[in-house]
């Protein structure tokens, strides 16, 4: 048993001596790489916590974003008062200012102060920016909640390009984390090195845990990386970040807030692009139908010019209105109307086409772009007619609405538009829009190809519009009189007819530009105008005896004449010029009566108690005129010069005069021709007791010097 100590002791003492030495030297070691380790644990505890804090900031600003954008919306849409805007205001601003705050404490880190101090600046620039966006944004809102929708644009954009400079300054982090732990772990290797030639045993292992332990840090580091690369880069689609979320879910501690503040960042940029779409659907798409808007039409109308000006091919734009869609949508309500509109558009996506645009441009209007159609202009032309009749037949289908049908059709506008260099988006629209208002008034239903004459005409008629509301402030609008004159010759009377004495032109008949007043709306002034000129010299005629008993007689417009004030605005220039009743007469035409009977002739008592009276013009044009005799307070009624042009040689037009004057003889109205032109048709009315006349066989219409010297003539 001794022997067997000793020769274990023999062979174990120099084991021991070297054991021990060795045992202390790599306690020794251990003790150095376990300092060493601690420090590289802590610089990267340090890194770690660095991006915690990066990544909380990030968090809590998308929390605070999202609730200016709430505020925001709130204001767009009245739902909070200003007191409520207000209070919101002043804990934004307060919050705001806290995590500006930090943002400094996070610029004074010691892991930001290797990056680039340029970079950092510019970051608490950029917030200092975006915080000074948001508190004008919420305090405009405040104050004026009608801009808070633009204010709800600027903010997401202001918190976009802070989003975006801050994931690059998250990047650079990542990147410096990255770099300082490959330089950590190089250090650490070139020490392991050192002590490898005094404890090989003791350096292998540490070596080998050491390396396994890089390993797993950098995997997991690479993944975080990895993850903000991905983030970084452009796409329709924000990456899943799968292996960040499993980082997340299985690990504790820094790398586990890492992997969180990384998929709240995502979160950020995902509610970013979910606003950014929201934005973008409500600027250039129709919330009703579905459509694109006139906005985004023209966006792709814009590049299918410079795509058929590439290629020297030919496209197509149609217009297309709902004709008489206002009936319904007054008659049944707009629910009605929006059910229309919906299925038209419903409708006209069934279309079998490609390389095409449809857009709700507005009301019940609708455009189509077709692209690239044809090479030469006469396929465009024929495949474009092909279209034309095919939406028609879409749109002739009955719409169905409360087990009712209702029918429509449409008027459209066609341009084919090519090659031409000078082309636009909005002439190409004003040359659809003028091809569509041709086709309504051909008759509506029907469509019509656009000719450059339209667009002059168009320009013509918008010059013209400026010109004649010059034309009223500088009194440029006179008056020229035409007198009517009784079967033996005697002047009774006149009718006012308005004239533009153009600083250039000269004289210009209302043909040239009534029907421009009743589109513009000017028609009202100038209908005041005329009859304010024509109250001044009835007033004149009262002061002489010749002209004592004369009538004036004055065209009134439907639009003017259904003026709420029209008769109080009749009264005070009777009141003004002293016009004695019966000398005042209206002329008015069958359409002024058509929009309201029962109104009209609550108006025509009115002002036939005010001493007025009324003259029905271009009797006989209208398909219902007859009726309106018995319910009208009608003095009057003027043949239409149609009639009597051919009365001479027609017999049907002779047969029309005839029963018109024996109507109104029977009624006790008194009857007028219009348009007489020639003894032989004063001769034929005479002989067929028409009781007044006028026309260029007695006088021409002329200015008031020549008709008073007219008047003085005969009284002569």
């Amino acid at each position: 048993m001794q022997f067997n100590l000793r020769l274990m002791s023999l062979f174990m003492g120099p084991i021991i001596l070297v054991l021990i030495p060795l045992i202390l030297a790599g306690l020794l070691a251990m003790n150095q790489l376990q300092n060493r380790l601690g420090e590289i644990e802590h610089q990267q505890l340090q890194d770690l916590e660095s991006l915690k804090h990066v990544a909380m900031f990030g968090q809590q600003l998308g929390h605070l974003h999202e609730r200016i954008l709430t505020t925001l919306r709130a204001a767009t849409a009245g739902e909070m008062s200003s007191l409520a805007l207000y209070r919101e205001h002043s804990q934004l601003v307060n919050e705001l200012a806290t995590l500006g705050k930090d943002l400094n404490n996070i610029g004074k880190l010691e892991l930001l102060a290797r990056v680039d101090k340029r970079q950092v600046e510019a970051l608490l620039e950029h917030y200092a920016d975006y915080q000074r966006m948001m508190v004008i944004a919420t305090e405009i809102a405040a104050v004026d909640p009608s801009t808070a929708e633009v204010n709800l644009i600027n903010a997401q954009d202001s918190f976009t390009a802070f989003a975006i400079f801050n994931q690059q300054i998250a990047e650079l982090l990542s990147s410096q984390i990255y770099a300082r732990t490959t330089d950590a772990y190089n250090d650490f290797n070139a020490f392991s090195r050192y002590l490898m030639m005094f404890v090989p045993l003791a350096l292998l292992l540490l070596l080998a845990f050491a390396y396994l332990m890089s390993q797993w840090l950098n995997r997991h580091m690479l993944i975080i990386t990895q993850g903000l690369l991905e983030l970084s880069q452009d796409g329709e689609k924000l990456p899943m970040l799968a292996d960040v979320k499993k980082l997340a879910r299985q690990n504790k501690g820094p790398l586990q807030q890492l992997a969180s503040g990384l998929l709240n960042f995502r979160s950020a940029l995902q509610q970013r692009k979910h606003a950014e779409e929201k934005i973008f659907q409500l600027a250039y798409f129709d919330s009703l139908t579905g459509l694109s808007n006139w906005q985004y039409l023209a966006k792709q109308l814009a590049a299918a010019i410079s795509e058929s000006q590439q290629h020297q091919d030919f496209s197509i734009l149609i217009t297309m209105d709902l004709d008489n869609f206002k009936v319904i949508n007054d008659s049944r309500g707009h629910s009605a109307g929006d059910t229309i509109l919906k299925e038209m558009a419903e409708r006209l996506k069934n279309l079998d086409l490609e390389h095409y645009q449809l857009a709700r441009l507005g009301g019940d209007e609708f455009a189509l772009m077709l692209t690239r159609v044809a090479s030469t202009q006469s396929q465009a032309r024929i495949r474009a007619e092909q279209l034309a009749l095919q939406i028609s037949e879409l749109v002739a289908r009955p719409c169905v609405i409360h087990h009712d049908n209702f029918f429509l059709s449409a008027s459209l506008g066609i341009v084919i538009f090519g090659a031409d260099e000078s082309l636009n988006t909005e002439m190409l629209f004003r040359s659809a829009d003028a091809a569509m208002n041709k086709a309504k008034q051909l008759g509506r239903n029907t469509y019509c190809f656009h000719d450059p004459e339209m667009l002059n005409q168009l320009e013509a008629n918008a010059q013209t519009s400026i010109e004649l509301r010059e034309a009223l402030n500088q009194e440029q609008i006179v008056v020229f009189y035409q007198l009517q004159f009784d079967s033996q010759g005697k002047a009774i009377g006149a009718e006012a007819l308005v004239r533009w004495q153009h600083p250039e032109k000269g004289i210009l008949s209302p043909a040239f530009f009534i029907e421009i007043a009743e589109h513009t709306g000017l028609i009202i002034p100038l209908g005041q105008r005329v009859l304010q000129l024509s109250c001044e010299q009835l007033s004149r005629w009262q002061a002489q005896p010749e002209t004592l008993e004369l009538t004036l007689s004055v065209n009134v417009s439907p639009k003017q004449f259904q003026q709420a004030d029209f008769v109080d605005y009749v009264r005070q220039l009777l009141a003004d010029y002293k016009i004695p009743p019966g000398r005042l007469k209206l002329e008015l035409t069958e359409s002024t009566i058509l929009g309201n009977v029962l109104e009209t002739v609550q108006k025509m008592h009115q002002l036939r108690a005010l001493g007025v009276t009324f003259s029905l013009d271009d009797f006989g044009t209208g398909y219902s005129s007859l009726q309106y005799l018995k319910q009208l307070p009608i003095d009057q009624i003027k043949i239409d010069q149609s009639f009597v042009r051919d009365i001479t040689h027609d017999p049907d037009d002779k047969a029309i005069v005839k029963s018109i004057i024996a109507i109104g003889n029977a009624l006790q109205i008194q009857v007028i021709a219009e348009g007489v032109e020639t003894q032989q048709h004063f001769a034929v009315l005479r002989d067929n007791a028409c009781f007044a006349y006028q026309g260029y066989y007695f006088c021409r219409p002329m200015p008031i010097e020549d008709i008073n010297s007219v008047l003085m003539s005969k009284a002569v």
